[in-house]
């Protein structure tokens, strides 16, 4: 049997939208059962790849080397290592499950790294973009950096193959994790009998995140429909999630209480989830949860960051500035987010607590689209 290197940078939305792609190598590379990870070391990092590939199919071992962030000498001292490690460890194959947008400089760059390690079979290591017919303007599953993944590996055979491998949920967190969850939940609910409505709002900059009144407004419906809100995240996000608990009068902070798995199985526990664009949506979506997501418009493809799985509402503005790539909003009133209102985000939740599928109103403005990925 051989030993296949991995190749997947990012943190928890990067490392979830390859997953399809790492799934499919058993298929494409049937002679390897193991295989080891290869990922920079970033120590300001929330997530690594290895917390959400563990759940998926386990490395046999990790092997990190620091990025641009660091030293020039500890970056040049840790990509030393690395190779050696590599060519220690002897892999035949490296799968590449990089950005779609990795241009062609850093792909040559990434091929002579692997090449000095002394792999012989690389595989994915070309650019990759939506097909000539795709419009960029236009949601659709060949736009998706899920799907770009998993193309630049299988070429054609993509489309046939990919609902293969993307169908949620496809995360397993384990047992302990899951009791973990259950005996915080234990503690903290003051209404167990009622579902648990997830909200997962904050994300990496100020241009993606759901306004607070927005958010306070849509926790009274479903506060007055019956429902508990636990507000998930990361450690970053806890006095936000504690201010917007504080103002709403209702709800459980959870952001940063749990590891990864265990943020999986709380999100396994919702009839659906509130989202921003953001790593938790993303892990909602791999678990299985029809997610119901606000999407800015800072990206310039609109659809890239659209989750895997099935069942989710997405809401979007078509306004002038989108695909204005900027961290903060400086357009007075933010609107491409102003603009979707509680009312409607609480009526495609109100429809996926009921387990109805069916399709969404159309507003005409905002657009909103009833989502399936695999």
């Amino acid at each position: 049997m051989s030993l296949l290197a991995v190749f997947q940078i990012g943190s928890l939305g990067d490392s979830i939208v390859s997953v399809p792609a790492l799934l499919s190598a058993r298929k494409l590379l049937p002679e390897c059962s193991e295989y080891i990870l290869i990922s920079t070391l970033n120590p300001g990092a929330r997530v690594v790849p290895s917390q959400v590939f563990d759940m998926v199919w386990k490395p046999k071992s990790n092997i990190g080397y620091y990025g641009p962030q660091s030293s020039r000498v500890a970056q040049l001292s840790s990509v030393a290592a690395a190779i050696a490690q590599i060519r220690s460890l002897r892999p035949k194959h490296c799968l590449y499950l990089m950005p779609s947008d990795r241009t062609q400089a850093q792909i040559r760059r990434d091929e002579l790294f692997f090449r000095v390690a002394g792999v012989k079979e690389l595989i994915g290591f070309h650019e990759v973009a939506p097909s000539g017919s795709a419009d960029p303007n236009t949601p659709s599953k060949e736009i998706t950096e899920a799907f770009l993944r998993y193309r630049r590996l299988w070429g054609s055979a993509a489309p046939e193959s990919f609902p293969d491998f993307a169908a949620a949920p496809f995360l397993k967190p384990g047992a302990e994790a899951a009791e973990t969850v259950a005996a915080w939940l234990r503690g903290v609910r003051k209404h167990p009998e009622r579902p648990l409505v997830a909200i997962c709002p904050y994300t990496s900059c100020s241009s993606k995140d759901i306004p607070e009144p927005t958010l306070r407004e849509v926790i009274s419906l479903l506060t007055g429909a019956g429902a508990e809100i636990v507000v998930v995240g990361s450690a970053k996000d806890s006095a936000a999630a504690e201010t917007l608990i504080a103002r709403s009068g209702t709800g459980i902070n959870a952001c940063g209480k749990f590891s990864v798995a265990e943020s999986a199985a709380l999100l396994a526990l919702c009839p659906t989830a509130l989202c921003a664009d953001t790593g938790p949506m993303h892990l909602a979506a791999a678990m299985g949860v029809p997610c119901v997501i606000v999407f800015s418009r800072k990206a310039k493809t609109v659809g890239r960051w659209f989750p895997l799985g099935g069942n989710h509402a997405i809401f979007y503005r078509d306004v002038s500035c989108a695909g204005c790539e900027l961290e903060v909003c400086p357009v007075p009133g933010h609107p491409c987010m102003q603009g979707i209102t509680a009312a409607q985000v609480f009526a495609a939740l109100q429809a996926r607590l009921r387990g109805d599928s069916t399709l969404l109103p159309q507003y005409g403005d905002p657009r909103c689209l009833q989502w399936e990925l695999k």
